[in-house]
């Protein structure tokens, strides 16, 4: 019983050493090109160098008269939460078109959701 205590303890002790499971990744670590295929097509997101705004979503959509159209934010782009979390929306022509997602703790990926009002409405997942 002390054995299985003793080893118990130690486990706790290494990782809380460890932090707990696990650093976050600097928020820096997130600029840059993400790409996503879904059933609805082709994403492509583009967040600033400092890792804290998305400055343009790029949709290629795969079964649609309009083949590809982008949304882009001039300034420093729509925000990314300190969670890693953001959340898109506006009205696109005839659609109102809601963008969201957040990025792992360790900066690999981006999962979200992309609906949209008049077409097809997804889940995703983004990898540099």
């Amino acid at each position: 019983m002390k054995k299985i205590l003793l080893v118990l303890l130690l486990v706790l002790f290494l990782y809380g050493c460890s932090g707990g499971g696990g650093t976050p990744a600097p928020i820096e670590e997130r600029a840059g090109e993400w790409n996503a295929s879904t059933k609805c097509g082709n994403i492509e997101i583009i967040v600033n160098q400092a890792g804290t705004g998305i400055t343009k979503v790029s949709f290629t959509e795969m079964d649609s008269a309009r083949d590809s159209y982008s949304l882009e934010d001039q300034g420093d782009g729509w925000s990314i939460d300190q969670d890693g979390k953001f959340d898109i929306e506006v009205m696109k022509l005839l659609d109102d078109i809601t963008f969201n997602g957040q990025f792992s703790q360790d900066a690999s990926k981006v999962n979200g959701n992309w609906e949209m009002s008049s077409e097809c409405s997804t889940k995703w997942e983004a990898t540099k």
